[in-house]
């Protein structure tokens, strides 16, 4: 089969290599000609139609050619002669009869400046076929970020940047131990609330690693925060929709392209510091991007280089987030013998107080955590370029980015997965008999504790490309590895239990007594604790090559081919502290350590045809193998028509899939989670919950289509607008804990056998879930975004307006067959949906005059339900920001304030009192940056 795949690429390879035919010019008549002086290009198509001859030609090599008017009677080669005269071309005819445009060999100033001038043709974001011009003319939903959106959006990670678009809901921005403990210091965004992965990232159209943590939903993304500086980026392209016939898996609700800069030379340096009102928490950045050409532009080396250092803000220094967060397993703690609930005496003093219906003693452990953790962040990124002449180009590229993240929580986490029992003889047992002891080792009067992460990221591309007069040949091969360093600590529960019964510390002769204000041995305390100690590494290393032809004319319009070839190998390992792969962790449980790898082969096509200037159409198909275990076809249509000069209609629909994440066929993922068990007092528990991988799985499929207009384009005044519908099946998630504890009460033995109880207490120890295919979803609705230019004398104003609608969001549980709308809801219950507000909407009102530039910009997320607690007003939310840019001679100065009217984020009935995946908890911040360029 492998043979079968690889022939067309022979026959695309002895194109490449071996020497066009030469041929006379056919005999035909001389026809009249009437040309105006256009495009080089348009002028080929339309002698193309006048003689009905194929004309092939790279575009490459004709973009950017101006070609003069031609009127009168002339032949084929007569007025290819004139249109070429003084330009670095030339013509031949094919033995077909066809004609070849070729570059001359010609040593001299012309040519150099061919291969000086900047390479206008492209591959675009959502296409394999290069081509030249804007990107609005292809038939998908772009939104493109350039450099002025980036230097206004006022963010300081991408991550940021990106979260601002309306078309996102439930990124993964402020993270911290309360929403993604697993995650924490990774960042992602959440295209059409798919799913962190459901959306595929690009950096310069190659595709990283992916971030070696999942969050407790075991979603496994990019950390897109982690990739390349800022500065060196040009644009940020994000086409919606399902791209899997062009991309692959992953491109479900669309492809995010991180695009870096190409033509810069010089120097260019920025330091930027941004702080909250009182200074509770600030970002301080240096940026520095170099660039240098030799041999007139044939050798090109550019560089980046970012630091980051952000502060951290504690929940402390907001009201919105105090009192919000509470724990029944404290210290001060409670004490339970045959039925009878004792609080300890000293229950009250600092955070802790007692709860009056359970008995229980409260520990008050919402000003222990983060709601923006402490960062350092380094990044660099290089490339270098060899340009020998307009129809040959290599390049290598090398990036590595470093981020520590330092994470709080509460002093120690509580006797969750298993209580402990306290001896008769322990000193601080209340009771003469047994009791068991539910708390934790520290809590009022300590500290927080702190977790801390690192994320490396290195990234290495090399890519070769040569354009010929039929063809173009693109080869790469990328190679990228994210290692993650993960320490948390734990109680230990060998050395707690000896400690309880006399037998702690070195010498296996003290006493740890859980009655507060006891004279407890610092080093004991230290002894009972352990570091988690994950290690994880995920690496990709993808192949990639892809032949396309050039454009070509005949009378029944302009077509192109891409064919491509695509190998991808990745792998996954997490490893683990011993501790924890005994199982000896009282709340992180334990586990086994895992790891993987697959090899995923893909070949793809895409067809272009233009039936007219007016009238294209695009056909893509890719078919990807996972170690012959999984074989997914992708088809994609996609349709472009403008009847007028100002209008353009659009329409596509695609087939796309998420094949099973390395992660979810291969890992062992344990994770603390709350459960509600009516066998269990002080209820709901918290139990060890580990998720088991399957190579069984199938791949998620999504049929998506979307029909479109633009109106006015290029004039002062611009409409965008499309309706959108996903519908998508076999979706991959993670079993609640709650399903199989609830199927285990009502008797069912499977789920039985998934459950395992304290043999003493009889409280759930661990519950065995796994990722299981299951459930399907449906969505749809609109987006839009109206644009307007007003020119005035010496001054610029343009305003923007950018929104979503969603019209429909229901999630079916397949096994259940029971449907549930989240739509306008907080989602809190549903596993792996985040918040869905029905509207998200941006507006902008920019100006400039002369070196002077500004924006204003609001932001509105409507207000949704907290189907958690009795369906609570979760009210929207709008804030205001404002932008001012000043430019002289080399220096660029910039300041800003983001939520200009000091909003708090909407309160939510939750841990930290707010919604982090939708909302912004730092209130109003200031930001001050400097450029300077030579």
């Amino acid at each position: 089969m492998l043979g079968r795949w690889l022939a067309p690429f022979a026959c695309l390879l002895c194109l490449v290599f071996s020497e066009p035919m030469q041929a006379v010019e056919p005999a035909a008549p001389a026809r009249q000609i009437t040309l105006p002086a256009q495009a080089l290009s348009e002028s080929l198509l339309a002698l193309s139609a006048v003689f009905e001859r194929p004309v092939f030609f790279a575009s490459a090599l004709t973009e950017g050619l101006q070609a003069p008017a031609l009127n009168g009677r002339q032949s084929l080669s007569e007025a290819l002669t004139l249109l070429l005269k003084d330009l670095p071309l030339s013509f031949h005819f094919a033995p077909s009869g066809a004609v070849v445009l070729s570059a001359k060999a010609l040593p001299s100033a012309t040519s150099e400046a061919l291969v000086a001038r900047p390479k206008e043709e492209v591959l675009v974001t959502g296409s394999h076929i290069p081509r030249g011009g804007s990107q609005k003319s292809l038939p998908l939903q772009l939104i493109r970020l350039d450099r002025s959106d980036m230097e206004f959006s006022g963010a300081a990670q991408l991550s940021e940047l990106l979260a601002q678009l309306p078309s996102t809901a439930g990124n993964q921005i402020q993270v911290h131990n309360l929403n993604q403990p697993l995650t924490a210091g990774a960042t992602s965004f959440n295209l059409r609330n798919l799913g962190l992965g459901a959306a595929l990232v690009l950096l310069d159209g190659k595709r990283p690693a992916r971030a070696a943590v999942a969050t407790t939903e075991g979603e496994t993304f990019v950390d897109v925060g982690n990739l390349v500086p800022a500065i060196a980026l040009e644009r940020i392209d994000v086409v919606h929709g399902g791209v899997s016939a062009v991309y692959g898996s992953d491109a479900v609700a669309g492809v995010v392209n991180l695009q870096t800069r190409e033509h810069f030379q010089g120097l260019e340096l920025s330091v930027r510091h941004q702080a909250t009102d009182t200074q509770d928490q600030s970002d301080s950045q240096l940026s520095a991007l170099a660039g240098k050409w030799w041999r007139e532009g044939q050798l090109r080396w550019l560089s980046a280089l970012s630091y980051l250092d952000r502060s951290d803000l504690p929940t402390a220094d907001r009201e919105f987030a105090q009192q919000t967060a509470f724990s029944s397993s404290g210290y001060p703690g409670t004490f339970v013998s045959d039925g009878q609930v004792l609080a300890d005496p000293a229950c009250g003093v600092g955070n802790s107080f007692l709860d009056p219906e359970t008995g229980f003693c409260q520990l008050d452990i919402s000003g222990y955590f983060d709601l923006t953790p402490k960062e350092q962040r380094w990044q660099l990124w290089t490339r270098l370029e060899n340009i020998p002449s307009a129809t040959q180009q290599a390049s290598l590229t090398l990036a590595y980015n470093r981020a520590d993240v330092a994470v709080r929580a509460s002093p120690s986490f509580p006797f969750a997965r298993h209580i402990p029992e306290v001896p008769a003889h322990n000193p601080g047992n209340p009771f003469s008999k047994p009791a068991l002891f539910y708390g934790r080792i520290l809590g009022v009067d300590s500290a927080a504790s702190q977790t801390d992460s690192s994320y490396e990221h290195a990234f290495i591309s090399a890519e070769i490309e040569r354009h010929m007069p039929l063809l173009s040949i693109r080869a790469s091969i990328t190679h990228s590895r994210n290692d993650v360093d993960y320490e948390r600590r734990d109680t230990l529960l060998p050395q707690l239990e000896a400690a309880l019964a006399g037998r702690g510390g070195s010498n296996a002769e003290q006493y740890w007594s859980p009655l507060y204000g006891s004279d407890n041995d610092p080093a004991l305390l230290q002894s009972l604790l352990a570091d988690w100690g994950m290690r994880g590494r995920s690496t990709l290393t993808v192949a990639e090559m892809l032949a396309s032809t050039d454009w070509y004319s005949n009378p029944l319009g302009q077509h192109a081919v891409a064919l491509g070839f695509q190998v991808r190998r990745e792998s996954l390992r997490h490893s683990f502290g011993q501790a924890f792969n005994d199982g000896h962790f009282l709340t992180l449980g334990g586990g086994p350590d895992f790891g993987g790898s697959q090899r995923v082969s893909a070949m793809f096509a895409e067809w272009h045809q233009r039936f007219s200037p007016a009238l294209t159409m695009e056909l893509a198909l890719r078919h990807e193998d996972y170690d012959g275990r999984l074989g997914v076809l992708s088809p994609g249509l996609t349709l472009h028509w403008r009847p007028t000069a100002p209008l353009a209609l659009r329409a596509a629909w695609s087939r796309s899939f998420a094949a099973p994440t390395l992660f979810q066929r291969v890992a062992q993922q344990s994770f603390s989670t709350a459960v509600i068990d009516p066998q269990t007092v002080n209820t709901p528990i918290f139990v060890n919950s580990v998720a088991e991988g399957s190579r069984d799985l199938d791949a998620a499929v999504a049929d998506a289509w979307s029909t479109g207009l633009s109106l006015g384009e290029g004039s002062a005044t611009r409409l965008d607008l499309d309706i959108w519908h996903y519908a998508i099946d076999d979706l991959i998630f993670k079993e609640p804990a709650q399903r199989i504890v609830d199927a285990a009460l009502r008797g069912d033995p499977a789920a039985q056998a998934r459950v395992d109880r304290d043999p003493l207490t009889g409280q759930i120890e661990r519950v065995t879930t796994a990722f299981v295919n299951g459930a399907s979803l449906r969505t749809w609705g609109l987006d839009a975004q109206l644009q307007r230019r007003l020119l005035l004398k010496g001054f610029e104003l343009s305003s923007s307006a950018r929104f979503n609608w969603v019209g429909g969001y229901s999630v079916k549980d397949q096994a259940r067959n029971s449907q549930r709308q989240a739509l306008g809801y907080l989602n809190s219950t549903l596993p792996g949906v985040s918040a869905m507000p029905r509207w998200r909407a941006q507006l902008h009102l920019d100006w400039s005059t002369g070196s002077q530039r500004g924006r204003l910009q609001l932001n509105h997320v409507s207000s949704y339900l907290d189907e958690g607690n009795d369906n609570k007003h979760i009210a929207s939310n709008t804030t205001l920001d404002a932008h001012y840019r000043w430019t002289r001679e080399g220096w660029t100065l910039g300041a800003g304030v983001l939520n200009l009217t000091d909003r708090d984020p909407p309160s939510v009935q939750s841990f930290l009192g707010y919604d982090s995946r939708t909302h912004d908890p730092r209130g109003r911040l200031w930001y001050v940056e400097l450029n300077w360029r030579i």
